[in-house]
């Protein structure tokens, strides 16, 4: 369901589908600019309060990167949304409404997955992204928290980028250091790319995580037996 289907060993491949995904967009094909893609429901959960106020300024002093949304959901919003795109012609791009592939598209060619939510007690769509080898920016907040390592500058480790307080000023750091990632080291954001597709959170892994806990905490062992009938 997307353009051109690759792994951690092609992840070349991922450019073609970026590609795509700009030619979709109405974007200018610019394989430099840093894609920042969203699915997601257009609500203040999800955090557009703190997206909305500063996504004009940030596209104007970031000349470098593309904005790409699907979702629907609060009119105001959606209209505040439409309002900056009209502005940034080949550069941002929302699908309002419900599209069948689209979700892949962004998903496959997106650079980086924004997902600043004031809550999510789990989340999918930032581990549908590490899938695809897209880096995801997140608020530190349940589920995000648990599965999105951010990343360090010093060790140049981690599994996306993160942040906690839920404000603009917060939000503006985080895509700034990821543009600045991104444009001034490729190699280590390639790095990256990779790692985040070897990420596994499969309810296979986490229940032998509990039953080592569960036998940390009695000193009884546990056998999880899996079933595929389910």
């Amino acid at each position: 369901m997307i353009h051109t289907q690759y792994s951690k060993k092609t992840i070349k491949l991922k450019a073609e589908n970026k590609a795509y995904l700009q030619a979709e967009a109405g974007l200018d094909i610019d394989p430099d600019a840093l894609v920042i893609g969203m699915v997601s429901r257009i609500t203040e959960t999800k955090g557009f309060p703190i997206i909305t106020p500063i996504l004009e300024s940030f596209l104007k002093e970031h000349p470098k990167a593309q904005f790409v949304l699907l979702g629907t959901g609060e009119i105001p919003t959606v209209h505040a949304l439409e309002k900056i795109e009209a502005q940034f012609k080949g550069r941002m791009k929302c699908f309002i409404g419900f599209h069948a592939f689209i979700p892949n598209h962004i998903y496959a060619g997106a650079d980086l997955f924004l997902m600043p939510s004031r809550m999510e007690p789990c989340g999918l769509s930032q581990m549908i992204a590490m899938k695809y080898g897209t880096l995801p920016l997140v608020r530190q907040t349940g589920g995000l928290k648990d599965t999105v390592q951010n990343y360090d500058p010093i060790t140049k480790r981690g599994t996306g980028f993160s942040f906690f307080n839920y404000d603009t000023t917060s939000l503006w750091f985080t895509l700034e250091a990821a543009y600045n990632l991104y444009h001034q080291d490729k190699k280590t954001f390639n790095k990256l790319r990779v790692k985040v597709m070897e990420e596994n959170f499969s309810l296979a892994r986490q229940a032998k995580r509990m039953t080592e806990l569960y036998h940390l905490v009695t000193g009884e062992k546990v056998t999880v037996t899996a079933r595929h009938d389910v």
